[in-house]
């Protein structure tokens, strides 16, 4: 039942009728390929549509600096006038103060996406969604203003949008199995380009920690959200590689679900002394690299997330966040693989520290099946206190923090086939 349900979800999708447009239908082409007001454009091109475009107001000074704040922060992610022309279209459709909150949205999911140095059309396909979203811009205006990709990928993402409304339709009338969400997971990513997926996870990382956002919707609302955010948003996350979002929403979804827990845990690991002890593992980490000559571009802290501690203590059964190995830890960015694997034997040989040998990964020589790439390895200093230490390259550490388009479309194949199995 189940297949013919996620079969039956597929093609009411494909078959969903556009939005009605929001200028004059364009000319039907006769027999000799003349329009019926002579002209000679096929249906729906952008060129008809761009020919009949009004001018849009300007832009008011708060929303420039909107944009001028962004730009300076990410000038590759909104160097293109695609991606000007998408947020001026998002900034002076979404005025109206019912439409505050989309406006919002899309603005802090383009800055997370560009965060992740995702490009320029992205960005405008993000913008272009949160009004084609609001209701405020049809898809024949996006294509005619912004260029046909990003109004592509912005009509993907309400496609999934729906998607999800559908599914979590179904589970309120019969909460979906594992295997069900494995399926849904695997449509969602081969549905459509994989880096529409990524818009989404970047909205959802703003839905689920803008306050203004989160609380625009009934209580009921934000359950579920969140709720469905852990049980399908955060495995895409991983499936796609994108760890700095996978974080974000576990974290999110921690305090939204379980605030009083989420706050009781970060008191106790501020009892704990972590952002101490991490500075301290730092400096030994640093000195004992720097004491063996091994070539690094730079050694940083890195705290676990709040989620990451709590998953960690519930599956060790662990009542004290000291039996948490990795709630300190440490990144080293070596120069190359080699360096990778003096750094690792001169933390062996940490003084003061010891290291604990079963807890050792190397995911250089064989990397995880996402292609995650670096090498673990776990120490524990005079006081017992365990450090998990990180090395990588700067292309390992690149690959794993950014979201590259020829990572994401490795992935977009192999998940088509695995929906194509999964639906035979």
């Amino acid at each position: 039942m189940r297949l013919l349900y996620y079969t039956a979800m597929r093609d009411e999708l494909e078959t969903l009728a556009p939005k009605p447009p929001l200028h004059r239908a364009s000319p039907v082409k006769n027999e000799s390929g003349a329009g019926q007001d002579g002209l000679e454009l096929a249906d729906d091109t952008v060129e008809y549509y761009a020919a009949r475009l009004e001018a849009l107001e300007p832009l008011t000074p708060a929303e420039r600096s909107d944009f001028d704040i962004l730009f300076a922060a990410y000038p590759e992610s909104f160097d293109s006038g695609d991606a000007r022309d998408a947020f001026t279209l998002a900034a002076t459709r979404l005025r109206a103060p019912q439409t505050k909150h989309a406006y919002t949205r899309a603005l802090e999911t383009a800055r997370v996406l560009a965060g992740l140095g995702m490009r320029s059309e992205v960005m405008a396909a993000a913008l272009l969604h949160g009004a084609m979203d609001a209701g405020a811009v049809d898809a024949e205006e996006a294509r005619a203003r912004c260029g046909v990709e990003a109004a592509s990928m912005a009509a993907d993402a309400a496609r999934l949008s729906l998607f999800s409304e559908l599914a979590r339709a179904s589970a309120d009338e019969a909460p979906l199995a594992e295997e069900d969400k494995r399926r849904f997971r695997a449509m969602l990513i081969a549905m459509t380009d994989a880096r529409v997926v990524v818009v989404k996870l970047a909205e959802r990382v703003v839905d689920l920690e803008n306050d203004d956002v989160f609380h625009a919707r009934s209580e009921a609302r934000r359950r579920a959200l969140a709720e469905e955010t852990l049980a399908t948003f955060v495995p895409l996350a991983s499936r796609l590689g994108v760890w700095s979002l996978k974080a974000r929403l576990e974290d999110a979804c921690f305090a939204r679900l379980k605030p009083r827990e989420h706050a009781e845990l970060a008191r106790e690991l501020e009892r704990d002394g972590r952002r101490a002890a991490v500075a301290d593992a730092v400096r030994d980490v640093a000195a004992a690299l720097d004491a063996n000559a091994v070539r690094v571009e730079r050694v940083y802290g890195r705290p676990k997330s709040l989620y990451g501690v709590h998953r960690k203590m519930r599956e060790k059964n662990a009542r004290d966040v000291a039996e948490v190995h990795d709630v300190r830890a440490v990144r080293v960015i070596a120069a190359d693989e080699d360096a990778c694997y003096e750094a690792l034997d001169a933390l062996t040989r940490l003084p003061g520290y010891s290291a604990v040998p079963e807890r050792t990964k190397d995911y250089v020589a064989r990397a995880k099946a996402n292609g995650y790439r670096s090498l673990h390895a776990v120490v524990l200093d005079a006081r017992g206190r365990a450090c998990e230490v990180q090395i990588r390259t700067p292309e390992m550490h690149a690959a794993a923090e950014s979201v590259s388009y020829t990572h994401l479309r490795a992935h977009e194949t192999e998940a088509d086939l695995v929906c194509r199995l999964l639906l035979e």
